[in-house]
């Protein structure tokens, strides 16, 4: 999927194409890791939990592959940022999501539940 592809189904809040559109992507070059971390993303957004922590520990783990290859002359670009970036992203899912829904509940005027839930932070 082109870069110009994702960031208009993005920006047009189609969330859900650009998940099918990503999805696709991947089932054609799975080893394409800035696809795999742009559909975690998409899934973070979509509050797709357990769907985004497989994309990030899927690019995280095809990324640790990648920087292992030898580059061609020329060059390619360094994985190690991207590395990070999954890497931490993984590492907050667990606080994102309590935060996420703790504000849902509250938005939900549930009181009495939110503070259960995000006491876990």
């Amino acid at each position: 999927m082109s870069f110009s592809i994702k960031a208009r189904t993005h920006e047009a809040g189609k969330l859900p194409e650009a998940e099918k559109s990503l999805t696709e992507s991947i089932a054609i070059n799975p080893s394409n890791p800035e696809a795999q971390f742009d559909l975690a993303i998409t899934q973070i957004q979509l509050r797709k939990w357990d769907e985004s922590e497989r994309a990030l520990k899927s690019a995280s783990a095809l990324l640790k592959v990648l920087k292992t290859l030898p580059v061609p002359k020329g060059g390619q670009p360094s994985y190690d940022a991207l590395l990070q970036r999954a890497e931490g992203v993984l590492a907050q899912l667990p606080a994102f999501k309590l935060r996420t829904e703790g504000d849902q509940l509250l938005a939900d005027r549930k009181f009495d539940e939110a503070p259960r839930n995000t006491s876990r932070l």
